[in-house]
Order: C-alpha cells, then structure tokens, then sequence
C-alpha cells in the first residue's frame, strides 16, 4: 500500500518552473528551472541542470546540502544551516 501511495505522489507531483535561492533569509537568485545556470554564493555553489537543481559545493563540515538529491518537483527545499542557504523550487 506505502509502495502504491509511493508511485501516484511522484506521478502526480507536479514539475517546478522556478528556482529560488536564499542567502541569510534574503532573495539572491530566482530563475528558471530549464535554463542551466550556475549560482556562486562563495559558500555555497548551486546548479541547476538538465531541469533538476542540486548544490555543486558548501565549505561547511558536514556537507549535507551537497549530498542532498537533486530536486525538481515545486515545493522541494534543500537546505545548507551552516551557510544560511536554501534551494527551493517554486
């Protein structure tokens, strides 16, 4: 039943068209999901390619944000807490 509730969430979630990126709780970037582009934050370093988003590069320790999947669907966040930095598809 999981497997079946599974499989109709991501046939049914639906595509991002927007990529937004925050530094500090501030807007740095806000683009387009099907043009690829590379954000440098100095800390931090996202990519968007091929229609997914996914962070390239942190100089935090634990680097969590860099071993995150990638994300494409809208309302899917990745989040760098050292760095103050979040990916969100909109």
């Amino acid at each position: 039943m999981a497997a079946v509730g599974f499989i109709v969430l991501n046939i049914t979630a639906s595509k991002g068209k927007t990529v937004v990126v925050k530094k500090n709780n501030k807007t740095v970037f806000t683009g387009s999901i099907f043009i690829d582009k590379t954000v440098d934050l100095k800390s931090n370093v996202v990519t968007i390619k091929n229609k997914e988003v996914f962070v390239e590069y942190a100089n935090c320790k634990n680097q969590i944000c860099v071993k995150h999947k990638k994300i494409s669907k809208a309302g899917e966040v990745i989040v760098c807490l050292p760095n103050k930095v979040i990916v969100e598809i909109k």
